[in-house]
């Protein structure tokens, strides 16, 4: 019976041999016929002469204890002597992409390319936020082999913040700040009093659900004399405030937050005349800030191009709605992409639906349905984040009241569902409500 040798060298990714790593001899067609020797100085083991390497068909494993040698496999038929080089994977890992900024709640994606430089192997990818894991992904690659993969991290609400996201092997590790945004409908504001001058802030524990509001969080005190509406941005760091001061009955204030949403961070910006109508009761602008809607004190609601956003004072009328009631129309509200809208109409009391051929653009408007408030005056109207829900505020008695539909921003089909805040939440002459977007 012949005896052969198997030799070889463990090197390290940059080929550099490697001392004291333990090597092993696996018969594949005897999984249990295992014999083992360590590296030399010069990373070198042999397995000399040993009698369970013989000339046949058998194949082995040399595999080296941490080295990934999968397609180390040899045949002492062909070659007495066989030199069988294991080196180590090394994943080189990048980020490529992510959908940062995101709003709380949602999922954050991080797309991410690994190379592997060394030898076959097998390696957890990892998505690390701020020092948690949050996702991995179990990825083999043979030598210089590369793949693709996406890893995601499930926010929840409260969650919001900026963040560094890292996507590691056990090589490399690449990073990228990623943000997390305050969701709609977390930040809740309204006008308890007119004549108190003060808009009153809340963070809701559940999102648009203002029955069980809590505490408030901050306040702001106008230097109006009435204060009658009120707008917030999307980015929560311009808040504007419409009533009365002097002679005039349409000003509007402008604020800027230095904390967005949080109006104990406000500093007055400007204080403009909406020189407009006799009174103003529709008072509102587009998620984008690029276009204003107000009512000339008849039954028009009038729209204006804002050249800079949330900026009254850079308005340029383009268009208007002239189907109101002589007391005019409520806060129109908007769906997401400006293709629907629903308006209250204050002096018959009901709600229209209808949608937009150029989004956002009411000379575009045609109306597709109605339904009836249950209480007078439905003086501004809000979406929830899908659109199946639409909480109307009424002047008459003070009280916002909620509608449900499965036809997300539509009237058609809406009901009425459930009062939720009563006439104890706005004293007399309370206006407006809004929410963060």
């Amino acid at each position: 019976m012949t005896e052969f040798d198997i030799q070889g060298t463990v090197t390290d990714i940059d080929g550099d041999p490697v001392e004291g790593v333990p090597v092993y001899l696996i018969n594949e067609q005897n999984v249990n016929s295992v014999v083992s020797t360590t590296t030399d100085s010069n990373g070198n083991y042999i397995f000399e002469s040993h009698p369970d390497v013989q000339t046949s068909t058998d194949t082995y494993i040399v595999a080296a204890g941490g080295y990934d040698s999968n397609n180390n496999l040899v045949t002492t038929s062909s070659n007495p002597n066989v030199t069988a080089d294991l080196r180590p994977s090394f994943f080189d890992v990048s980020i490529t992409s992510t959908n940062s900024p995101i709003v709380e709640g949602n999922n954050l994606n991080v797309n991410y390319s690994v190379t592997n430089t060394g030898g076959p192997g097998t390696q957890n990818i990892v998505l690390d936020i701020n020092g948690t894991q949050e996702d991995l992904d179990a990825v083999t690659l043979d030598p210089s082999a590369s793949t693709n993969g996406t890893l995601t991290w499930s926010t929840v609400d409260g969650e919001n913040g900026s963040y560094t996201a890292n996507v590691e092997s056990n090589d490399t590790v690449d990073s990228v700040p990623v943000s997390v945004e305050i969701g709609s409908g977390k930040h809740y504001y309204y006008i308890r009093e007119s004549s108190t001058k003060e808009v009153e802030h809340y963070q809701l524990s559940t999102r648009f659900d203002i029955s069980n509001k809590g505490t408030i969080d901050s306040t702001l005190q106008s230097n109006l004399s009435r204060v009658d509406n009120m707008i917030i941005s999307n980015d929560g760091k311009t808040f504007l405030l419409r009533g009365s001061i002097g002679t005039s009955t349409n000003s509007v204030e402008e604020y800027s937050l230095s904390t967005p949403f949080y109006l104990n961070s406000a500093s007055l910006v400007a204080t403009r005349d909406l020189v407009i109508g006799d009174e103003v009761t529709c008072f509102e602008i587009s998620d984008n800030g690029r276009k204003l809607y107000v009512n000339d004190g008849t039954g028009t609601m009038l729209q204006y191009d804002l050249s800079t956003p949330y900026d009254i004072g850079t308005r340029n009328q383009s268009g208007k709605l002239s189907i109101f009631p002589s007391d005019g129309p409520g806060d129109p509200a908007f769906s997401p992409d400006g293709s629907k809208v629903a308006i209250g109409q204050r002096n018959a009391n009901d709600i229209i639906g209808g949608t937009l051929s150029t989004p956002f653009d009411i000379d575009t408007f045609t109306q597709d349905s109605s339904i009836n408030a249950p209480n007078d005056d439905p003086s501004c109207a809000k979406w929830n984040e899908d659109g199946t829900k639409l909480l109307v505020r009424h002047a008459s008695p003070d009280m916002v009241n909620q509608f449900v539909t499965s036809n997300p921003y539509s009237i058609s089909g809406m009901n009425y569902d459930k009062q939720v805040l009563g006439d104890t939440s706005f004293a007399a002459g309370g206006h407006d409500f809004n929410y963060s977007h």
